[in-house]
């Protein structure tokens, strides 16, 4: 949408200005009143809050316009600092979200042990790729839960001049739920054990080509899909050569973020804050496995670290890339990197701790997330 391109591109005016119009032309549409919410500071009064308010609680309005106005409206209430009201119009919102998703935790949770008992100490799918191709890129992966950092990492990386952002892209989920599943006959992870060089080299070769058209003179390329975490024990056995970063924040910092955001693609767990604690120890269950295993081959980026104690960390991320430091980095916030995500409008200001303790005025609804 126009107004999320305008955000992204850091001219706030304009989309401020066309989630205006659009609002006032479309009053009922929630999505624009949601819009205007991330780049405009509403007061409770505002004839916009009010209609919001009647509007969110029509029970004739489609459920989608509802759940919308009740998530800008939690911004409202937030930035009034009206911490009661928000968090009512967060569960109101992420409610109604839920009653059209469904998260099955033993489901969830057999997934999880069916990739832990295809990539063991006894076979961990090492060693299937030799020798490295030097003509292509060499990729940056940024794993994680979402809203952990991963865009602000990505961010600074892509204003290294040696280094192109791809964003998010899904070229590693296309090569291990269809090529991989196609070529060997049998879905990921299971298809790892049938992988000859051949054919681990025709997948290695298919992904390398989708991210080289990205950029095809950029010697790194970041790949900052979140749920590639999954995907670890695949990264590590096609692109032995690749940069494994791993987007770090506080559970309850992680998991409140998660629960203020509508996502435009379906995360059946981030609508109960239930599932969310689960979903949540799944993910770091699964992490812990995969440090274990590959020991040395991943880096934890600690969100709360690097924002703190930016240069010094900033050098250590560097250095793990394989990159020589660059001052360009430190206004990483400056660079013309276009970023689709729900941290766009907070990649393009520099790092602010305030932010960093904000679930602590929530921390009484929702209790522990780990």
């Amino acid at each position: 949408m126009l107004i999320g391109c305008y955000t992204a591109m850091r001219q706030k005016d304009k989309a401020e200005e066309l989630a205006r119009s659009a609002l006032a032309a479309y009053p009922t549409r929630g999505q624009f009143f949601f819009f205007l919410t991330e780049v405009a500071t509403l007061g409770l009064e505002d004839p916009l809050t009010l209609m919001a308010e009647q509007a969110a609680a029509e029970q004739a309005l489609p459920l989608e316009d509802r759940l919308m106005f009740y998530f800008g409206l939690a911004r409202v209430y937030d930035k009034a600092g009206e911490e009661a009201l928000s968090f009512a119009a967060l569960k109101k919102a992420n409610d109604m979200k839920a009653r059209t998703l469904s998260y099955d935790p033993q489901l969830v949770m057999g997934n999880f042990r069916t990739i832990k008992a295809h990539f063991t100490a006894e076979n961990t799918c090492s060693g299937l790729i030799t020798p490295i191709d030097e003509v292509m890129p060499v990729p940056i992966f940024i794993v994680g839960m979402p809203r952990s950092g991963t865009s602000l990492i990505e961010q600074i990386l892509s204003a290294h001049p040696r280094v192109h952002g791809a964003g998010e892209v899904d070229y590693l989920q296309y090569v291990a739920y269809v090529l991989a599943a196609r070529k060997t006959g049998v879905p990921y992870p299971q298809c790892m054990q049938k992988l000859d060089e051949e054919t681990a080299r025709y997948l290695r070769n298919e992904y390398l080509r989708r991210l080289k058209a990205h950029d095809p003179k950029a010697r790194y390329i970041v790949d900052k899909l979140p749920g590639n975490f999954m995907l670890v024990g695949m990264i590590q056995a096609l692109f032995p050569e690749a940069v494994i970063l791993h987007a770090k924040r506080s559970p309850e910092a992680t998991c409140f973020s998660i629960y203020k955001q509508h996502f435009v693609e379906e995360q059946n767990y981030a609508y109960s804050l239930d599932s969310l604690r689960h979903a949540y120890g799944c993910y770091r269950d699964l992490m812990q496995y995969w440090h274990a295993l590959y020991p040395a081959r991943m880096y934890d980026v600690e969100y709360e670290r690097l924002v703190e104690d930016f240069e010094p960390q900033l050098r250590r991320l560097l250095s793990w890339c394989g990159l020589p430091y660059d001052a360009a980095c430190e206004q990483f916030y400056e660079a013309s990197h276009f970023t689709r995500t729900a941290s766009a409008t907070q990649v393009t200001r520099p790092l602010y701790r305030d932010g960093l303790d904000d679930w602590k005025r929530y921390e009484k609804w929702l209790g522990k997330m780990s």
